[in-house]
This record gives structure tokens, C-alpha cells and sequence, in this order.
């Protein structure tokens, strides 16, 4: 039993003690932060109608794109060019409710046949002059998506700084008794041998201290 305790007031056991609470405490920090960062975003979103914005903005550029190249809406080549370059932008052509383009399927061609339960009346879409006529287009952007990277990223660095943090102010202790028993073993070395060794806590570093009060005493 004795044994037993003594391995749980040993420096191993502090450190793992301090190691754990403090990853549940960063944990909970950043389960707490990374709750507050979504719902600041999806406000901001939502106030700013940035999604609405980004995406006039993405058409406005496939209009000047395809006026400026020629494009026809059945040009899969071309517009798979553009969207690569957007990187979170994925759109489809329709002509006449029929599916003529959808950049998640570049390589295939759908003008031969109407594409059922894909044409949509009541999502927005944008028209756009093709070389070849007018064409409607739905646009799908992923433009929160950099937001809740940078978010994430932001969390995990305050998270693991907090966790060193704790880590730190809970050595602080330790380290700061063995600064103290080496300016009291300097105190012994100049022939000091009535100076009383600070001997607290039940750890290897107090049985240090313990060892050193006894041999002084000797």
C-alpha cells in the first residue's frame, strides 16, 4: 500500500495527472470555441449574404469568360478549364430544361437525351449568353468553406496553446523547488552546515531534499 502510494506522488504520475487535465481542459476549450466559431460564421453569412455575393460574382466571371472565348454551352472543355481555375465553384448547363453540361461529370455528354428530375424550377438560376444561345446555369460554391478552415485552424492553435500553458504553470512548482534546493545546496558547499534544507511534497525531488538534509546532518 505504501509502495503503492509512493508511485502515485511520483513525478511520472504528477506529470501524467497535469498531461491529462490538461488535454480535457483544452478539449472542452475547444469543443467550447469551435461551437462559437460555427455560429459566428453562419451569422456573418447570413447578415452579409456573402453567399449570394460570391456567387453574382462567379457568374459575372463565366459571362465575361465565355464572351471573351467564344463558348458554347456544350463546350465541356472549355468550361471544365473554368471551374478548375475557381477550385470551389462546380456548376451545370442546361438548354431548354435539358442537361447539356455538369462539371462533377466533364466527360460525359447528355444532349441526346432529357435528363429527368434534374431541372429544377424553383432553384435559382443564372442565365448566361453562350456563342451557341442562352443556357441556364446553376452554380454550386463552396464559399464558407475557407472560413471554417481558417477557423478550425485558428481553434486548434489557441487549443494547444492553452494546453502548454497549463502545463507550464503547472511545473512551475516543481521547477521552481529544485531552483530553490540548488541555491541551498550552494549555501551547504561553502560550509554552511546549519542551513535547514527545504523538505516538502513526497516526490523523487523531496526524497532528494530529504537525502541532502540527512547527509548535512551527518
Amino acid at each position: 500500500m505504501e509502495n503503492l502510494k509512493t508511485k502515485w506522488n511520483s513525478l511520472y504520475f504528477k506529470l501524467f495527472r497535469l498531461l491529462l487535465f490538461a488535454s480535457v481542459l483544452a478539449g472542452l476549450f475547444f469543443f467550447l470555441l469551435n461551437e462559437a466559431g460555427n455560429r459566428l460564421i453562419t451569422w456573418y453569412v447570413s447578415e452579409s449574404n456573402h453567399i449570394e455575393k460570391a456567387s453574382d460574382k462567379c457568374i459575372e466571371d463565366l459571362q465575361t469568360y465565355v464572351e471573351k472565348n467564344h463558348i458554347a454551352s456544350n463546350d465541356s472543355a472549355q468550361l471544365t478549364r473554368w471551374v478548375k481555375k475557381q477550385k470551389i465553384v462546380a456548376i451545370t448547363v442546361y438548354k431548354e430544361e435539358r442537361l447539356i453540361y455538369d462539371s462533377y461529370y466533364p466527360e460525359e455528354t447528355f444532349e441526346d437525351a432529357v435528363v429527368e428530375g434534374e431541372y429544377y424550377e424553383w432553384e435559382s438560376y443564372y442565365t448566361i449568353s453562350f456563342a451557341d444561345g442562352e443556357a441556364d446555369v446553376f452554380l454550386y460554391g463552396f464559399f464558407t468553406y475557407q472560413f471554417y478552415q481558417y477557423a478550425l485552424i485558428a481553434e486548434i492553435l489557441l487549443s494547444v496553446a492553452l494546453l502548454i500553458l497549463i502545463v507550464i504553470v503547472g511545473i512551475r512548482k516543481t521547477v521552481g523547488y529544485i531552483k530553490n534546493l540548488e541555491k541551498e545546496c550552494e549555501i551547504l558547499g561553502r560550509g554552511n552546515l546549519e542551513y535547514l534544507i527545504t523538505v516538502k511534497g513526497k516526490d523523487e525531488v523531496s526524497m532528494l531534499a530529504s537525502g541532502l538534509d540527512n547527509m548535512r546532518k551527518a
